[in-house]
């Protein structure tokens, strides 16, 4: 009877080790499978955003190029007579707005002196130095080639797609085609998912029409377009 129940007591010690040891098992495997998912997951969110900039690049060198090779935009640097750029950026930016989704439209010209000759969002402001801050212009009029990147300016982080001007090998200038992040927090919302465009609100001395934005830990939202729930459940350490 002793012996029989020795051998029970050490049957039933064995199933619970064996119970354990399954359990424990498949809580690690289940564990290893959720990261998975998570970080198949994370890959895809990562590849749309990726898909979502090369779109945007696409487009804004697209337009850049073709602005820039309009011999009305050469003639304008040219014969340094801003009228000429002006009235070609009204009949393109018409164009662009009939026959586009593209609505918000920037276009700056800047001289081969690396000052600014035109921006069409503000007409009137225009031979200020960029030398001291726009290192992409800076890098255009030194490689000849063009520049596409996130910048920032007052308004927070813009895309600037950035493309010589010029007349045979006559370096004239650069022109600069400017577009917002708006879109891309709209693409991500028709999947069902989110998309937070932040900034370091140390790059507020520049970006100082972000003072009174959203904020998470240490960065400034820079992006009008966001879902507000998500935006509240963010944390960054």
């Amino acid at each position: 009877m002793g012996k029989k129940y020795f051998t029970l007591k050490v049957i039933s010690a064995l199933a619970i080790l064996i119970t354990t040891v399954l359990f424990l098992y498949l809580y690690d495997m289940s564990k290893n499978v959720e990261k998975e998912i998570s970080a198949n997951f994370a890959d895809k969110l990562l590849n749309d955003l990726e898909h979502e900039e090369d779109l945007l690049k696409n487009i804004g060198l697209t337009n850049a190029i073709f602005l820039a090779d309009k011999q009305e935009i050469k003639d304008s640097l040219i014969k340094n007579d801003r009228s000429i750029a002006i009235s070609k950026f009204n009949q393109m930016i018409k164009l662009f707005k009939q026959n586009t989704r593209i609505d918000k439209i920037k276009i700056h010209i800047h001289t081969n002196e690396l000052t600014s000759f035109v921006r069409s969002w503000k007409l009137d402001k225009f031979g200020d130095d960029l030398s001291g801050f726009r290192k992409s212009i800076i890098h255009v009029q030194k490689e000849h080639v063009p520049f596409f990147g996130f910048e920032v300016g007052r308004v927070g982080l813009t895309l600037r797609s950035i493309v010589p001007v010029k007349d045979g090998k006559n370096y004239l200038g650069s022109l600069e085609f400017i577009q917002d992040f708006n879109r891309v927090p709209k693409n991500f919302k028709r999947k069902g998912n989110h998309h937070l465009l932040l900034i370091d609100e140390a790059y507020l001395k520049i970006a100082t029409y972000l003072k009174d934005s959203p904020k998470i830990g240490k960065y400034k939202l820079s992006t009008n377009a966001f879902n507000k729930e998500f935006f509240r459940s963010s944390t960054i350490s």
